[in-house]
């Protein structure tokens, strides 16, 4: 099949312009998991034949990603936004009182605050947090 103009797109295929024998240059995707076989067979012969420069890096995480992926606290990955410092802060009280509290951060995922476990939280979210400023 004939091809030009091919390369990688950020989602781990291959853009490029392929000759259909009825409509010409026509703009096709080329991904190595396609459901047809013509996109797979295509992704393989672009490769092969060369001359496409390599595969992009993927961009960069933004500061809201990073803080919405977290740190893993007790197999919990919590999150550190703004939402989370303050909903945190409203609960240090309570919990140093003696009240379990399932705290969901803005990830969607909940952890349970207990005094037991709470310095030992603070101690590795807060400097995550801190890393931020």
């Amino acid at each position: 099949m004939n091809f030009r103009n091919q390369q990688h797109n950020n989602s781990g295929g291959i853009d490029c312009e392929v000759d259909h024998p009825v409509y010409g240059w026509t703009p096709f995707s080329a991904q190595p998991d396609d459901p047809e076989q013509l996109g797979q067979d295509l992704y393989a012969e672009i490769l092969a034949a060369g001359g496409i420069a390599a595969a992009p890096s993927p961009p960069a995480p933004t500061e809201r990603e990073l803080k919405l992926a977290g740190v893993e606290f007790e197999g919990t990955m919590c999150s550190a936004t703004k939402e989370d410092m303050w909903g945190l802060k409203s609960i240090e009280d309570y919990v140093a009182a003696g009240q379990d509290t399932p705290f969901q951060f803005d990830n969607g995922n909940t952890l349970v605050l207990t005094q037991a476990n709470m310095a030992s939280f603070q101690a590795v979210w807060i400097p995550f947090r801190a890393s931020f400023f």
